[in-house]
């Protein structure tokens, strides 16, 4: 492959073979590039601000073939889905893209952990929520928009754990734990914003 043609894309997909190894860092930046035969100048074009843009990129991918999957999937229905079946069937598609890099979800994790990651880690969870309520339908602005990604970010974090703990080969933890446990939480929320919400006259 031609280093020109390769996108900030298919860098992270390559370098996830080795995040759980050197975990998200520059050692498994390094190795990432050597494999694919770029030089230093080419991946800080890439990612001018490194490790982190490595996982801004992944992350804003997995967000986008999340959404691109359910509409796959949905596209004939989603007009008539209700907004939990809609947050519950995204969910799902999110983690089955993330099941075959557990470990490099551990790793992310663990990256995010430290402080001086903190800010980074609300941000990016933030973009995947909005990524899920704006796939669902919600085009909120007022207050509900904010309740209705600090609900959903309850489901997520629990949903995110069960996953991690899930051994089973087609994720039967992780879609009971989405399906009878958490999901109606955003449905509640929904409902609970409506009624809220003054009437149009």
């Amino acid at each position: 492959m031609n280093t020109a043609d390769i996108t900030a894309e298919v860098f992270v997909e390559s370098m996830l073979r080795h995040v759980p190894f050197d975990g998200w860092s520059e050692a498994a930046m390094q190795v990432t590039a050597e494999e694919l035969g770029m030089s230093a100048s080419d991946v800080d074009v890439l990612f001018p601000s490194r490790v982190i843009g490595v996982i801004e990129t992944g992350l804003k991918d997995i967000d986008n073939r999340m959404v691109d999957i359910f509409m796959a999937r949905f596209d004939a229905e989603i007009a008539t889905m209700p907004v939990h079946v809609k947050v519950r069937e995204l969910l799902l598609a999110r983690f089955e893209l993330l099941q075959p890099h557990k470990e490099a979800v551990r790793k992310l994790l663990a990256f995010m952990a430290q402080p001086r990651h903190a800010k980074l880690g609300t941000s990016l969870v933030y973009k995947t929520l909005d990524h899920v309520w704006r796939a669902a339908g919600d085009r909120s602005t007022d207050y509900n928009f904010y309740t209705k990604r600090a609900t959903l970010g309850a489901v997520y974090g629990a949903t995110l754990l069960a996953f991690l703990d899930d051994d089973t080969l087609d994720m039967q933890k992780t879609r009971w734990q989405i399906t009878n446990k958490t999901i109606s939480q955003p449905a509640k929320t929904e409902s609970r914003c409506a009624a809220k919400t003054p009437q149009q006259t």
